[in-house]
C-alpha cells in the first residue's frame, strides 16, 4: 500500500486543516462518527481511497481524490 500518494491539489478544510494525501484522508475518515461511515458517500470514497492506496495508479488517486471532495461537501465540511 502506497500511503503517501498526494491528491492533485491538498483540500482545505473549514476548520484550517488540509488534506494533501491519501493517509490524511484515511486519517479523517477513521475519526469519523460510525453513523456517517454508513453514508454512501463515504463508503464510495473509502473504496476509492483504499483502491488509490493499493494500486497507486494515478487514475486512482484523482477518482479519490473527487469522491472525496463530494463526500465532505455532502458533510459540510468544506
Amino acid at each position: 500500500m502506497n500511503w503517501t500518494s498526494k491528491f492533485p491539489k491538498p483540500i482545505a478544510l473549514k476548520d484550517g486543516r488540509k488534506i494533501m494525501s491519501l493517509i490524511q484522508a484515511r486519517d479523517l475518515i477513521i475519526t469519523l462518527p460510525s453513523p456517517h461511515l454508513k453514508n454512501a458517500h463515504w463508503e464510495y470514497a473509502t473504496d476509492l481511497i483504499f483502491d488509490a492506496a493499493r494500486t497507486g495508479d494515478d487514475v486512482a488517486i484523482i477518482m479519490a481524490y473527487e469522491q472525496f471532495t463530494r463526500a465532505l461537501k455532502a458533510e459540510s465540511l468544506l
